[in-house]
């Protein structure tokens, strides 16, 4: 299962999980930020990531966009 959540950049709210995350069978845990959720260029992430064996996983990165860029983020990560 996975959980992804933004908040603005920099800020102290609390973040706020996107309600299109979801986890695929293969190990993919992804979600989208809307059009309507884009109020700033600079976000906070929280990527929760729980795996079948019992797991847990945490990553916090930020991304900064341009105002009127379309892109795509890819976040992956392997074990070590």
């Amino acid at each position: 299962s996975c959980t992804i959540s933004t908040r603005v950049y920099g800020s102290n709210n609390s973040y706020t999980n996107i309600k299109e995350a979801t986890a695929s069978t293969n190990s993919l845990c992804s979600g989208l930020l809307t059009k309507q959720a884009q109020v700033d260029p600079k976000w906070d992430f929280e990527v929760k990531i729980k795996t079948i064996d019992g797991k847990y996983y945490q990553a916090n990165p930020s991304y900064f966009l341009k105002y009127g860029a379309i892109g795509l983020v890819t976040i992956s990560a392997v074990p070590v």
